[in-house]
């Protein structure tokens, strides 16, 4: 069985987490309704999600 490591997000991940998120060019056109976003927005989804509780995590 693989082990790994879940730590929260901090902001030298938003670029990775940004890289990632453009991969998916389907799940932005389907729930964003848009092919790419900036590290601007990730840096705001997740500071609005940390406002309603929900902790960002990244794998290490």
């Amino acid at each position: 069985m693989a082990q790994f490591e879940i730590r929260r997000a901090l902001p030298q991940d938003v670029q990775r987490i940004t890289e990632i998120y453009n991969s998916n060019t389907g799940f932005l056109l389907h729930h964003l309704g848009r092919e790419r976003v900036d590290r601007h927005f990730i840096a705001r989804e997740m500071e609005e999600m940390r406002r309603v509780g929900f902790l960002s995590s990244v794998r290490c």
